[in-house]
């Protein structure tokens, strides 16, 4: 089923990397040029995929709550100074964050699982802060989604 996940979202993420727009706060370039928040069709591709009503709900939650405690660890990371785990903590997001469509996530976490040990006390708490702040915008947008009440608003914060 991951394989299966994985594929369908590479290939998701393939057509999207060239048609995505961002909004002004969310304008990092990136690898997928300008990163959404959330890309509202990889989630739409694993709703048919997942053929299971509570499949995304649960898939969402999951993430929200591992990454809630991901954070929590990267704090403490950061307290201890210890880049590596910080790194390895943030790499955890590179993946689950790329397979959900959150892009903004994505590119952050990428660039805390990058970052030397010798940024590492100049920058780690901005890049942290960084990406608390794109995780709780993507937390909203993967609510709004699952509410799914206004079908025209806006999954971008």
């Amino acid at each position: 089923m991951v394989k299966t996940v994985t594929a369908v979202i590479s290939s998701d993420q393939e057509k999207t990397r060239e048609s995505t727009t961002a909004t002004p706060e969310d304008s990092i370039t990136t690898r997928f040029h300008n990163a959404d928040t959330l890309d509202v069709s990889v989630l739409k591709n694993l709703e048919i995929l997942g053929n299971d009503p509570q499949f995304i709900s649960n898939l969402i939650t999951t993430f929200t709550l591992d990454s809630e405690r991901t954070l929590q660890q990267m704090d403490q990371a950061l307290a201890d100074n210890d880049n590596e785990l910080f790194k390895d903590l943030a790499h955890l997001f590179v993946d689950s964050a790329g397979h959900l469509g959150a892009f903004a996530l994505y590119e952050y976490s990428l660039s805390a699982s990058r970052i030397l040990p010798s940024e590492f006390d100049a920058h780690g708490a901005n890049i942290l802060q960084e990406m608390r702040a794109t995780f709780t915008r993507t937390s909203d947008a993967l609510m709004r989604f699952l509410s799914k009440d206004d079908e025209t608003s806006s999954y971008l914060s």
